[in-house]
Parts: C-alpha cells; structure tokens; sequence
C-alpha cells in the first residue's frame, strides 16, 4: 500500500508537493486544504488526463478519512504516477499541519 503518514504529508504540502482533494464540496469547505486541488473521484479511478498532469512528480491524495485515498492512489500508480494516500485522511493532516505550525522543529 502506498500511503504516507500524517507527519510526512503535512511536511511535503509545506514543501509545496501535489495534493488532490477527494472529498465533497461541503467537506471541502468544512475543513479546506488551500493548497489541495479539488477533484473528482471519477478523474482519479479513470485516469483521464491525470498521467500526463501528474507524471514525474510525487502526488499525494485525502479523503476524509483515507479510505477512499488509498484505493485512488492504487489508481494512479497502476497508471505510472508516483501516488501516496496520506493515513487518516484530511483530519489528520490538518491536525499534522497545525501542529507543526505550532512546533518549529517539524
């Protein structure tokens, strides 16, 4: 399984690496992720257009809770993209992102 933990993600969307949104709008809106391009699930699971996008870059994938992340990143490897799911979906990386805002050393 190609998932990343919540630590590591929150560092990689600092750094400024791809992350693609799963969720719903209204979750979206509930607890954003500036930086994370809203997508659809549909795109994800039917590779349309994605590998040409994504190639040559690691891509990082939330949900809400990271279910639905690991089998899009499943996806998107079989299509030759370097995919992760990050553990515990956009709850935990939002956790992650707020405590290592609060912890310089992260």
């Amino acid at each position: 399984m190609a998932t990343v933990n919540p630590k590591d993600a929150a560092r990689a969307y600092t750094n400024g690496e791809v992350f693609l949104d799963l969720r719903s709008a209204p979750l979206r809106a509930r607890s954003p992720l500036e930086r994370a391009v809203a997508t659809p699930g549909s795109a994800v699971f039917s590779g349309t257009g994605l590998a040409s996008e994504l190639a040559g870059r690691p891509v990082y994938i939330v949900c809400e809770h990271g279910s639905i992340s690991e089998l899009g990143a499943l996806y998107l490897r079989d299509a030759g993209i370097e995919a992760y799911s990050v553990m515990g979906g956009a709850q935990a990386l939002l956790a992650a992102l707020a405590d290592s805002a609060h912890d310089p050393s992260t």
